[in-house]
């Protein structure tokens, strides 16, 4: 139960993040920076993010069990990102299909993609190092 609380409170910290980092990057950064330099800074700092709440998961859920976890915690978060982008552009924003899918197009240079996928793969990979170095000391 303790792993499943921690995995919810580190997924709102990652989604409170991102809305609060795009809200900045949008209504400050773009007009002092431009909106490609924004949207990169946005990329950036959520990937470090990401990265920073993945190893702090990999610390408080490390011991038998922990692979189990790590997947949980990736598929949830990657999960929940998702959903709520696709809930705030289409219901809020009135963002089209077809607008909305091109954020995810990594074959056009698209890095959004690739943010949800270390969403998913970082608990794994903090947690298989964080287990295989206690194990190995």
């Amino acid at each position: 139960m303790r792993s499943l609380i921690v995995t919810a409170v580190l997924a709102v910290v990652l989604i409170g993040f991102v809305f609060g980092n795009a809200a900045f990057s949008i209504s400050v950064l773009a007009d002092r920076i431009g909106g490609v330099n924004a949207f990169n800074y946005r990329i950036a700092s959520t990937t470090v993010v990401i990265l920073l709440v993945a190893w702090l998961h990999a610390r408080l859920s490390s011991g038998p069990g922990w692979l189990g976890r790590a997947i949980l915690a990736g598929v949830l978060w990657l999960g929940l990102s998702v959903a709520l982008e696709v809930t705030i552009a289409r219901a809020l924003m009135g963002v089209s299909w077809p607008n909305l899918l091109a954020n995810y197009a990594i074959w056009r240079g698209e890095p959004w993609s690739v943010v949800l996928l270390l969403e998913l793969a970082a608990p794994v990979l903090f947690g298989w190092l964080r287990n295989r170095r206690g194990a190995a000391g």
